[in-house]
């Protein structure tokens, strides 16, 4: 059975029959800072590669926040997004907030509004069968996603933040490893758009000519 009212509350509104939607069994030990993470292109480039899994247990539950990291990857249920998944997460986070049971849907939404900040973030989400949506765009996921925490007051405490040890580690992977962190600003910074690429390779290019240059005057 669902441990939560809130999980009850998902279950009838997705109008699945037989499957129950548990939380993760991530470890709930925490500090007081709010945990942040970066958006899923972001960690990509800092080597962390994503893995959509089947998220049912032997009893075919629906484990839908069971999200893991393991290794370098992160394996994250299928979230399917449709026209009224905003409105759905709305009033579950509104319903969780003001009876102050499970957090784990509003948890999710704080995973998904670090993981999702453009439409890139969807894309990369999607492509890994993560994100299936039936919106226009990636571009309006991503709105959607960003919208999902809004008007809402959460506490500054990660007392009960059901993805804090995630959210640890994979900070610490993205930390551990200079070229890991490296190559993420040279991305971000120098190779995130044709025109900087574009540049990039001419002033190497430039670089060597001019070189290239000076070596054949300085052998005459």
């Amino acid at each position: 059975m669902a441990s939560s009212c809130v999980e009850k509350m998902m279950q009838n509104l997705l109008c699945v029959k037989g499957i129950q939607i548990i939380e993760g069994d991530q470890d709930k030990k925490t500090g007081n800072k709010v945990k942040v993470i970066r958006c899923a292109t972001e960690l990509n480039e800092a080597g962390i590669t994503f893995k959509e899994v089947d998220g049912k247990d032997k009893n075919n539950a629906v484990r839908f926040f069971d999200v893991k990291f393991e290794n370098g990857q992160m394996k994250i249920p299928t979230l399917e997004i449709g026209r009224e998944t905003g409105r759905l997460f709305y009033n579950l986070i509104a319903y969780e907030l003001r009876h102050e049971t499970s957090s784990c849907v509003t948890d999710y939404a704080r995973l998904m509004y670090n993981l999702v900040k453009k439409a890139d973030d969807v894309k990369l989400l999607r492509l890994k069968g993560i994100i299936k949506s039936t919106l226009a765009d990636d571009e309006a996921v991503a709105d959607m996603i960003k919208r999902l925490l809004d008007g809402f007051e959460l506490k500054d405490s990660d007392q009960s933040f059901i993805y804090a040890k995630m959210f640890d580690d994979v900070k610490q992977y993205c930390d551990k490893s200079t070229w890991n962190t490296w190559k993420r600003e040279f991305r971000h910074n120098y190779w995130n758009t044709p025109w900087r690429r574009f540049g990039l390779v001419a002033a190497v290019l430039l670089f060597l000519f001019s070189a290239a240059q000076i070596i054949l005057a300085v052998l005459k």
